[in-house]
């Protein structure tokens, strides 16, 4: 969101300089645990790439998790014309990133926000929705983007307070115990409800600031 505020208020037009290369700087983290900005987790996660995203309520394993994502990346860099790169260049929500990633993780968002501030939000013309995974605790709800981060960003710079989504996913605190990774053992019970406590709980501007990312 703020490298969207940085184009829409000051019209910066390229990636070196701004507030995405910064982050990219500053944010760096060494494995798939250390990903999860400050929360609990398996210690297995450490032996994946930080790009794994990988979270106790997944279908998954952690290598398969992990392979699935770098062939996403290596897919969304063809997209964009830069067919060399791979996973090894880097992710777009997190450093590090090679200079050629942090251009095309720029020119999206650009792009999108242009578009949206242009011709509105229509959803019936994206190529797939915005989908999320609810998260039930206590009669709260956190919603985890799975597909659209970047029209997300745009959106809420653009001011908008309510985003249309699909829900690809519902889950209950209290039903934890029956998550897929929790009762295949690589999670534990514990282990995924201060996961998703930290979800609930976490405040981003303290993180941000001791990171160097917000004055």
């Amino acid at each position: 969101m703020a490298t969207t505020n940085e184009y829409l208020r000051a019209n910066r037009g390229t990636y070196s300089g701004s507030v995405l290369e910064n982050f990219y700087q500053k944010w760096r983290p060494t494995d798939a645990l250390d990903a999860l900005i400050g929360a609990t987790g398996p210690d297995i996660l450490r032996e994946f790439p930080s790009y794994t995203l990988h979270f106790p309520w997944m279908d998954i394993l952690p290598d398969e998790r992990a392979s699935v994502m770098a062939k996403n990346i290596r897919n969304e860099n063809r997209w964009s014309g830069k067919i060399d790169l791979t996973a090894s260049s880097g992710y777009g929500l997190h450093g590090p990133v090679s200079p050629k990633k942090g251009q095309i993780e720029y020119a999206r968002i650009v792009r999108t926000a242009k578009s949206i501030r242009k011709h509105g939000f229509d959803r019936a013309k994206a190529g797939e929705d915005i989908t999320v995974a609810a998260i039930e605790r206590e009669g709260e709800y956190r919603f985890c983007i799975i597909h659209g981060q970047h029209r997300v960003a745009a959106l809420a710079a653009l001011g908008y307070e309510h985003v249309p989504v699909s829900l690809s996913r519902m889950l209950f605190l209290s039903e934890v115990e029956h998550w897929p990774q929790v009762y295949r053992g690589i999670w534990s019970r514990s282990e995924a409800v201060e996961y998703v406590n930290h979800l609930f709980d976490f405040k981003p501007y303290p993180w941000a600031r001791a990171k160097g990312l917000a004055g």
